[in-house]
């Protein structure tokens, strides 16, 4: 996993994998997240994509778009 960069400095994100389909994102509070494409949509999770490569919004994305329709959560 990587780490994300944090632009703002007050994300709940702490770092992310992308894979073609996929995308695992941890979290401050805890948790890693699997987000598909199966259960998001493919435009929702390539714009997860950007924003995690960015370094900045994926939370608030995450927090306003996607919610609990992640695949899997890993304790």
């Amino acid at each position: 996993m990587r780490d994300y960069k944090n632009l703002q400095g007050q994300s709940g994100v702490k770092r992310y994998a992308i894979a073609d389909d996929a995308m695992l994102v941890e979290f401050n509070r805890g948790g890693i997240y699997l987000y598909t494409a199966a259960m998001i949509g493919e435009e929702k999770l390539e714009q997860m994509k950007q924003l995690a490569e960015i370094g900045q919004g994926l939370n608030t994305f995450i927090s306003r778009h996607v919610d609990q329709a992640f695949s899997h959560r890993f304790d």
